[in-house]
């Protein structure tokens, strides 16, 4: 089986909840009069592989119940929320393209392209205030709160060659760990008898978010179908999986030139000559191993199975 055939398989297991996530996620945009009647808004927001949600459903059905209008709601909100993380992160790294287009703040403007990220957030958070179990409301204010510190600290941290690969995981908790963290817990919020089962949820979600992260910060350097230009995180001084390994075989001045060559071909020389991509790839399959040994502790069911193939794909995506 093809890798992009490991999520085909899991967006057919949910044809009907997504066609009604896709209509109400449209709907929640368009409340948006910059975005209503702006094709290039809407195909750029819209173009996404709705990862979080996918990963939202597959855990609901794995822990023994049915998916509910609510859950579609919170479906919606994890998407929105996810897009307008991604506009705020490209403010912030003065990106030029995203999903294979002109980024909106390329495109419409910085200013433009912060307010309609404000203006998500706040209509994402409309919708988990649906929910009525308070704590998801304080755990989704806890995430936006989180996912701002992280990014500040990530600016804060840029060229830091000193950063290790267990400083960089705890870097990430707040921008990706704990957003993973947050969809499992709208998936098995009525677990409640069952707190060890509870946790084992938890704990999964949380490996998947770092084994996500760090992909993509492969994705960022060799990757030539992410939609996005290529050594972005390098331009913008971010220590990644990539380049904590490489600076095992460098000193630091010499990792200091790199991030600021005008010549990438010089820069992936370096790359090829001690083998990064092999080595970072190694470290992410060990992740992606200590994700299946967490699958193992799940109710066994067919659901379980294609958290597997989730895992598998994400493991092994280029974009």
């Amino acid at each position: 089986m093809t890798n992009k055939n490991h999520l085909n398989k899991i967006y057919v297991l949910f044809e009907k909840e997504y066609k009604e996530l896709k209509e109400r996620y449209l709907n929640n945009l368009q409340q948006i009069q910059e975005i209503k009647n702006n094709n290039h808004l809407i195909k750029i927001l819209q173009n996404s592989k709705n990862l979080r949600s996918i990963f939202l459903f597959l855990l609901i059905k794995s822990a023994g119940r049915e998916i509910s209008t609510q859950d579609i709601i919170n479906g919606v909100a994890i998407e929105i929320f996810h897009t307008a993380s991604l506009l705020h992160d490209d403010i912030v790294d003065i990106a030029k393209s995203r999903r294979g287009l002109e980024s909106v703040n390329q495109k419409f403007g910085y200013a433009k392209a912060a307010i309609i990220g404000d203006r998500l957030s706040l209509i994402s958070y409309s919708l988990i205030l649906k929910n009525n179990n308070k704590d998801i409301h304080k755990l989704f204010f806890e995430l936006i709160k989180n996912m701002s510190v992280s990014q500040l600290d990530e600016i804060n941290n840029s060229y830091e060659i000193k950063t290790t690969i267990q400083d960089y995981i705890h870097s990430i908790k707040g921008k990706t760990v704990d957003f993973f963290s947050f969809i499992a817990y709208l998936a098995t919020e009525n677990i409640k008898e069952k707190k060890e089962m509870k946790q084992n949820y938890l704990s999964l979600s949380a490996n998947l978010g770092v084994l996500f992260q760090l992909k993509d910060d492969l994705i960022d350097i060799f990757s030539l179908k992410s939609g996005k230009e290529r050594l972005n995180d390098l331009k913008n001084g971010k220590i990644t999986l990539p380049l904590i390994i490489l600076k095992n075989h460098l000193n630091n001045q010499e990792l200091f030139n790199l991030f600021n060559t005008q010549d990438n071909s010089l820069f992936y020389e370096v790359l090829t000559k001690y083998d990064i991509k092999k080595k970072a790839d190694n470290i992410i399959k060990t992740k992606a191993e200590e994700c299946q040994k967490k699958i193992n502790l799940l109710p066994y069911n067919s659901y379980t199975i294609m958290i597997k193939s989730l895992v598998s794909f994400l493991c092994n995506r280029d974009y």
